[in-house]
């Protein structure tokens, strides 16, 4: 299920508060699909939406900017999901290469600084939603 497409604004936007230029491929998906709640995962976009009535989307932005906060993320990453244990993923952005295509990074408490997932958030997908 996903909470609708995000708009060009919301998106260019975070990539302004966050300094970073976000992967094309996760620019596709948050224009097609902002954020999505499936059958046994979530990916974190832009919510318009920020009550507490479900399905409460995950806010990419807003669970950025608390890691940053917190000093658990890279600082040229943003969140998009947990495990729902103690492993958080994270996608690697540029801050000034529109076409990179990051590696998604699972940070945990036994990764000393984390460890690459996956190549890419496309290739992420693939891995995640066939888990």
């Amino acid at each position: 299920m996903a909470c609708g497409p995000a708009s060009q604004r919301q998106i260019e936007t975070a990539q302004h508060e966050l300094s970073l230029l976000f992967p094309p491929s996760y620019r596709f998906f948050l224009e097609k699909y902002g954020a999505v709640l499936g059958h046994g995962f979530e990916i974190a976009g832009l919510t318009l939406s920020h009550d507490d009535e479900p399905p409460m989307w995950s806010d990419m932005l807003s669970l950025t900017l608390m890691d940053r906060r917190q000093n658990a993320l890279p600082g040229d990453s943003i969140y998009i999901t947990t495990d729902g244990t103690d492993l958080r993923y994270f996608l690697k952005c540029s801050r000034t290469d529109p076409t990179y295509e990051g590696e998604v990074i699972e940070w945990g408490p036994d990764h000393n600084g984390g460890i690459i997932y996956a190549q890419n958030f496309v290739s992420f997908l693939e891995l995640w939603i066939d888990r």
